[in-house]
């Protein structure tokens, strides 16, 4: 087994922690590597980052209230659209700033299971990129149009 932690992120509130705990259950089944578990978020309840250390026991909790102390996200959340994205789904954007130590992470959604093992996506090489990312095939149907920029017209 490899000795060096992958760092995995993620970003819930207290009502997404039953799926969380699913998807941590999906990673360490399918895996013998060590993972650094991380969670942004306003809120975890005592009880429930309990709950998660009992699954896995290297958990980290950030509380992402200071990031956003003086930032009007919510005036960029609510499209008619987009209702059903909570704030959460923003603190993914502070992750540079929080996990700076790291030359790479993963981010996972919390609504997703691992069917594989994760440590084959962290070896991915992305040398040169700032991210890697998979296209979210829910959200495709919703792009709009792309604009050619050549001519517009």
């Amino acid at each position: 087994m490899n000795s060096t932690k992958i760092p995995v992120v993620f970003s819930i509130d207290n009502e997404y922690v039953k799926q969380l705990a699913a998807v941590i259950k999906s990673i360490l089944d399918n895996s013998d590597r060590d993972f650094e578990f991380n969670v942004l978020s306003r809120f975890i309840s005592a009880e429930n980052k309990e709950k998660l250390r009992s699954i896995a026991l290297n958990f980290n909790f950030f509380d992402i209230s200071a990031f956003i102390k003086n930032l009007p996200i919510e005036k960029y959340m609510y499209n008619k659209d987009w209702n059903y994205i909570s704030i959460e789904t923003y603190f993914r954007f502070f992750i540079p700033r929080i996990f700076d130590q790291y030359d790479k992470i993963i981010y996972l959604d919390a609504d997703i299971l691992v069917l594989d093992d994760l440590s084959m996506l962290y070896n991915e090489n992305i040398d040169g990129c700032y991210a890697g990312a998979v296209q979210d095939l829910y959200i495709k149907p919703f792009w709009y149009t792309p604009i050619n920029l050549t001519n517009p017209f």
